[in-house]
């Protein structure tokens, strides 16, 4: 079934920008991008959409995914679709193999086991014909709400998930139905779903993006998406919002990425770059055990050494010996 929105509502539509992508439901939902070390592996980061918020949006096709068939869902299709931004979309039914599909799910880690630290981390190496992100925290599945659908599949129902599918990018993100995979999954039956495909894609700029999902991202996940969207595309001066995430980060983690040290040669000779550093000096490590930095070499390439600096003298010398080396590749 092919089916034309020209008056949707926008809230469910998928964003991109150089090789992010990014699922919204009214808000980010997940950000993919690429590992950019010489491997195809991927890196994704979900935000904390409940289960809750994405049933509001799946009322209208529910029940018909519970206890429907093929008809009525088809039936029910276009009061769902109005969620999504305008453009043409394809339908169809198809039962997603077990065999040859990895679901991706997101969890949630505690660093040093402090409650309040929390990890985000999702990675892939994409070899699997279907890669199916959920868009879940996988902490937030049910194990009650599992086994009700185990049971009623045992007993012979077939529910249905839906997948939201960009063809170019081969990745799929689950809209509904975590709970329905997960009880499938462990019954080892393929799971039966409603594929919701198009080519809409809508494309932003890096600028435009970073904003969106910088509330996605731990810290880690911001270094590494600044390190391959490339500082010199984004204006941290016009951007209090990405300044405050790179404070957060110079005053609470134990090491800094080198992927931040271009952003600091950008700015050299600023109030901004200085603004930073006494961050950095703030940083709660820094006196005990001290902060994990990088240096860069005098080699033919950029070439990171990793130092500890303990007190504010070592920053202020480890600054200035960053600006001059990095800018001595440059010449």
């Amino acid at each position: 079934m092919n089916i034309n929105i020209n008056n949707g509502q926008g809230i469910i539509r998928i964003i991109a920008s150089g090789m992010v992508e990014c699922l919204m439901i009214q808000r980010p939902a997940l950000a993919i991008w690429p590992d950019f070390q010489g491997s195809i592996g991927e890196y994704f980061s979900a935000s904390a959409h409940t289960q809750e918020e994405k049933k509001n949006f799946t009322d209208t096709i529910d029940h018909f995914l519970l206890e429907g068939n093929e008809d009525q869902i088809l039936n029910s299709i276009p009061d769902f679709m109005d969620l999504f931004a305008n453009g043409d979309y394809e339908i169809r039914f198809e039962d997603i193999n077990l065999q040859k599909t990895k679901f991706h799910k997101y969890h949630i880690f505690h660093y040093d086991g402090d409650p309040s630290k929390k990890v985000f981390y999702g990675s892939l190496y994409p070899y699997s014909e279907y890669e199916i992100f959920y868009t879940l925290h996988y902490n937030q599945i049910n194990a009650e709400r599992v086994d009700f659908y185990k049971k009623i599949i045992q007993d012979g129902a077939r529910p249905k998930a839906i997948i939201f599918s960009n063809p170019k990018s081969l990745r799929h993100y689950v809209l509904d139905g975590h709970h329905k995979i997960e009880a499938y999954t462990a019954l080892g039956i393929d799971v039966p779903a409603v594929f919701i495909t198009t080519e809409n894609i809508e494309s932003i700029s890096i600028p435009e993006m970073m904003d969106l999902i910088y509330p996605l991202l731990t810290n880690h996940e911001f270094e590494h998406l600044i390190s391959i969207n490339l500082p010199e595309s984004l204006d941290f001066l016009a951007k209090p919002e990405l300044t405050s995430v790179i404070d957060r980060i110079l005053q609470n983690e134990k090491k800094i990425s080198y992927y931040l040290n271009p952003v600091f040669v950008k700015y050299k000779n600023t109030a901004w770059l200085d603004e930073r550093m006494d961050s950095l000096k703030k940083n709660i490590h820094l006196s005990r055990e001290g902060v994990k930095m990088y240096e860069c070499s005098l080699q033919m390439h950029v070439r990171w050494n990793q130092i500890i600096v303990t007190h504010e003298a070592e920053i202020n010398h480890w600054i200035k010996n960053l600006i001059i080396h990095y800018r001595s590749q440059d010449e």
